[in-house]
């Protein structure tokens, strides 16, 4: 009995303390997520970083919580300024889109409007659409050009005999004054000779003949056609008889220009849509250059003309014949780029009308130079002629001086087409593509 009740003792006091037994159904990750036990005396090794920077050797280090913040704001503000630049192209892009397509629409209103009066025809409306695509094309080609310059060009100053003496040719060609110069002499480029010959595609269609010349008074480079043409000059003839004038009569001293002069032999032949009939020297060159009017101008030359005035063209170095040939003569781009060439001598001089004569030039009221390449940057001097009327007497002409970025140019223009919207427009074309052909004359 005794043995029994120990042993029942005893089943009672192991059931009393804990038992420590593995699970039988506990899973793995149960297992895992179970802390483990670590030994009483167990002490936090620390990593040796010895071993890794000697194994490391010259590598570079990562940056810097502050290098990576000072990375990331140098990498935001570039990202802006990338973002302006592309913002500012689109925006330049665009308004250089809505300028053409307005000078678009200006040239289908004004061919509406010819078409209200009546007169449109077919071949207008094929003409107005080539200049307003061959506008657009070259307001493109401007924007992507570089600035032009001929500075590093060798400096010449052009003369009436390099002007005689230069050879001419029907088509268009680049030359050079100075035959002496080291600089390659300029070729016109592919692109600048088809722009040129298809505005002069709108003259051959119609058989209007004409001819031009362009020349940098700075370096005796320039750019011709059809130089010996000779076409009705009109009233651009009015600026350079104003010259003879200024410079034979007034600087001189023999007239006065506060001088009266009347109509005379010119009386029969004054016109009834002016009413110039009288006035002073001063007051008739002022009309003949800014208004174009040609009882001025008739006047002029009723008071002025005779061996002076021969004498004068002579020295020009051009046929003195075109002192007889009407009142308005026949003459040619070569003789018109002559003139001028004594015109622009003569505007830098010191003399007495120099300076006044220039601010009639720069200020008539017509111009297809200044409408074809005037800018806040280019001044133009010039006097146009312009008439429509028959056999003889047609003509659309302008010729004068062109400053831009410290260069001066003569530029003339000298067609037998009758005055029209088609002859102005065709005029304005031609001076445009041959301004734009000037970048030839750097090589």
């Amino acid at each position: 009995m005794a043995k029994h009740a120990k042993i029942r003792q005893n089943e009672e006091l192991e059931q009393e303390l804990p038992q420590k037994r593995e699970p039988e159904n506990q899973s793995q990750e149960e297992l895992e997520e179970q802390p483990r036990e670590e030994p009483e005396n167990h002490q936090e090794q620390k990593p040796n970083y010895s071993q890794e920077q000697k194994s490391e050797g010259n590598q570079e280090q990562a940056p810097e919580p502050s290098q990576a913040k000072h990375l990331r704001k140098y990498i935001k503000v570039i990202s802006v300024c990338v973002f302006i630049a592309v913002v500012v192209v689109v925006a330049t892009t665009v308004t250089l889109f809505k300028l053409d397509i307005i000078m678009f629409d200006k040239k289908i209103a004004s061919l509406e409007s010819h078409k209200t009066l009546g007169i449109a025809t077919a071949e207008y409306a094929e003409d107005s659409l080539q200049n307003t695509f061959a506008f657009i094309e070259t307001s493109w080609r401007q924007s992507l050009e570089p600035e032009y310059r001929l500075d590093e060009c060798e400096p010449y100053t052009p003369t009436s005999k390099d002007l005689k003496n230069l050879k001419s040719s029907k088509e268009p060609f680049a030359f050079t004054l100075n035959s002496n110069s080291a600089d390659p002499k300029p070729q016109l480029s592919e692109a600048s000779t088809k722009a040129l010959n298809k505005a002069l595609e709108t003259y051959s269609n119609r058989g209007w003949n004409v001819g031009f010349m362009l020349i940098d008074l700075n370096t005796g480079r320039g750019i011709a056609s059809n130089l010996d043409q000779r076409v009705y000059g009109a009233s651009s003839i009015k600026a350079l008889y104003s010259l003879y004038v200024c410079e034979t009569q007034i600087d001189t001293g023999k007239v006065s220009g506060s001088s009266q002069r009347s109509a005379g032999v010119a009386s029969s032949y004054l016109d009834s849509e002016s009413s110039t009939r009288s006035g002073s020297i001063a007051s008739l060159i002022e009309s003949s250059i800014l208004y174009s009017d040609n009882n001025a101008f008739r006047i002029l030359r009723a008071n002025f003309d005779g061996s002076a005035f021969r004498n004068w063209l002579t020295d020009c170095g051009v046929d003195s014949a075109l002192a007889d040939d009407a009142w308005y003569p026949r003459y040619s781009a070569r003789e018109s780029a002559t003139l001028w060439l004594r015109m622009a001598n003569y505007l830098e001089s010191d003399a007495s009308c120099a300076e006044w004569l220039k601010g009639l030039l720069g200020s008539t009221n017509k111009s297809f130079i200044r409408e074809a390449i005037g800018s806040d940057t280019t001044k133009v001097y010039n006097k146009a002629g312009w008439i429509a009327g028959t056999g003889y007497f047609n003509g659309t002409c302008d010729a004068g001086i062109v400053e831009k970025d410290g260069h001066r140019w003569i530029l003339s223009v000298m067609s037998s087409a009758p005055d029209s919207s088609v002859s102005e427009d065709a005029e304005i074309e031609l001076i445009k593509q041959l301004w734009e052909a000037r970048s030839d004359l750097m090589s």
